[in-house]
Protein backbone atom coordinates (compact mmCIF):
# COMPACT_ATOMS: atom_id res chain seq x y z
CA UNK A 1 0.00 0.00 0.00
CA UNK A 2 1.16 3.40 -0.81
CA UNK A 3 0.74 5.85 1.87
CA UNK A 4 0.43 9.62 0.04
CA UNK A 5 1.34 12.82 2.26
CA UNK A 6 -0.74 15.08 3.31
CA UNK A 7 -0.01 17.24 0.20
CA UNK A 8 -0.05 14.49 -2.26
CA UNK A 9 -3.56 13.85 -1.18
CA UNK A 10 -5.04 17.21 -1.30
CA UNK A 11 -3.55 17.51 -4.88
CA UNK A 12 -5.07 13.86 -6.02
CA UNK A 13 -8.63 15.66 -4.54
CA UNK A 14 -7.59 18.61 -6.51
CA UNK A 15 -7.51 16.67 -9.79
CA UNK A 16 -10.13 14.18 -9.11
CA UNK A 17 -12.58 17.77 -8.82
CA UNK A 18 -10.83 18.46 -11.53
CA UNK A 19 -12.08 15.75 -13.30
CA UNK A 20 -15.47 15.86 -11.75
CA UNK A 21 -15.77 19.45 -13.09
CA UNK A 22 -15.41 17.68 -16.27
CA UNK A 23 -17.61 15.20 -16.44
CA UNK A 24 -20.16 18.05 -14.90
CA UNK A 25 -19.58 20.08 -18.35
CA UNK A 26 -20.00 17.01 -20.32
CA UNK A 27 -22.84 15.97 -18.04
CA UNK A 28 -21.53 12.92 -17.45
CA UNK A 29 -23.26 12.37 -14.35
CA UNK A 30 -22.29 8.15 -14.30
CA UNK A 31 -18.36 8.65 -14.44
CA UNK A 32 -18.94 11.92 -12.50
CA UNK A 33 -20.69 10.07 -9.73
CA UNK A 34 -17.51 7.04 -9.87
CA UNK A 35 -15.00 9.71 -9.42
CA UNK A 36 -16.83 11.01 -6.43
CA UNK A 37 -16.71 7.83 -4.54
CA UNK A 38 -12.74 7.58 -5.22
CA UNK A 39 -12.40 11.21 -3.90
CA UNK A 40 -14.73 10.40 -0.95
CA UNK A 41 -11.95 8.09 0.08
CA UNK A 42 -9.28 10.42 -0.24
CA UNK A 43 -10.80 13.25 1.80
CA UNK A 44 -11.65 10.74 4.27
CA UNK A 45 -8.19 10.12 4.25
CA UNK A 46 -6.67 13.35 4.25
CA UNK A 47 -8.65 14.32 7.32
CA UNK A 48 -8.44 11.65 9.15
CA UNK A 49 -4.32 12.02 8.76
CA UNK A 50 -2.57 12.18 12.34
CA UNK A 51 -0.62 15.59 10.85
CA UNK A 52 -3.76 17.57 9.14
CA UNK A 53 -4.09 19.94 12.36
CA UNK A 54 -0.61 21.11 11.47
CA UNK A 55 -0.53 20.54 8.16
CA UNK A 56 -4.12 22.71 6.86
CA UNK A 57 -2.72 25.76 6.28
CA UNK A 58 -0.02 24.11 3.91
CA UNK A 59 -3.37 22.77 1.91
CA UNK A 60 -5.74 25.37 1.92
CA UNK A 61 -5.52 27.33 -1.23
CA UNK A 62 -5.58 23.76 -2.99
CA UNK A 63 -8.63 23.05 -0.47
CA UNK A 64 -9.79 26.29 -1.52
CA UNK A 65 -9.63 25.82 -5.50
CA UNK A 66 -11.63 22.44 -4.33
CA UNK A 67 -14.66 24.18 -2.78
CA UNK A 68 -14.37 26.28 -5.83
CA UNK A 69 -14.82 23.46 -8.16
CA UNK A 70 -17.60 22.07 -6.12
CA UNK A 71 -19.52 25.21 -6.22
CA UNK A 72 -19.16 25.45 -10.06
CA UNK A 73 -20.21 21.70 -10.74
CA UNK A 74 -23.01 21.97 -8.29
CA UNK A 75 -24.31 24.82 -10.42
CA UNK A 76 -24.03 22.56 -13.61
CA UNK A 77 -25.96 19.88 -11.82
CA UNK A 78 -28.67 22.01 -10.75
CA UNK A 79 -28.92 23.40 -14.12
CA UNK A 80 -29.34 20.31 -15.74
CA UNK A 81 -31.76 18.49 -13.02
CA UNK A 82 -33.80 21.96 -13.93
CA UNK A 83 -33.84 21.25 -17.44
CA UNK A 84 -34.54 18.00 -17.16
CA UNK A 85 -37.61 18.38 -14.68
CA UNK A 86 -38.78 20.56 -17.55
CA UNK A 87 -38.55 18.25 -20.18
CA UNK A 88 -40.37 15.37 -17.82
CA UNK A 89 -42.70 18.55 -17.14
CA UNK A 90 -43.72 19.11 -20.95
CA UNK A 91 -43.96 15.66 -21.76
CA UNK A 92 -46.61 15.22 -19.29
CA UNK A 93 -50.58 14.77 -20.16
CA UNK A 94 -50.96 17.41 -17.41
CA UNK A 95 -49.15 19.87 -19.61
CA UNK A 96 -50.47 18.86 -22.76
CA UNK A 97 -54.23 19.20 -21.57
CA UNK A 98 -53.08 22.50 -20.15
CA UNK A 99 -51.56 23.48 -23.61
CA UNK A 100 -55.10 22.33 -25.76
CA UNK A 101 -57.02 24.59 -22.93
CA UNK A 102 -54.73 27.17 -23.16
CA UNK A 103 -54.83 27.10 -27.03
CA UNK A 104 -58.56 26.49 -27.40
CA UNK A 105 -59.70 28.92 -24.98
CA UNK A 106 -57.30 31.88 -26.15
CA UNK A 107 -55.52 32.24 -23.26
Amino acid sequence: MVFLSIEQTANKILRLTQAMRSMADDQDWDQFAHLEIERQRSLEYLFKHPDIANALQDVADTLRQVIQLDQESIALGEAAKRLLAEKLNLGSPQHAAISAYKNSSGL
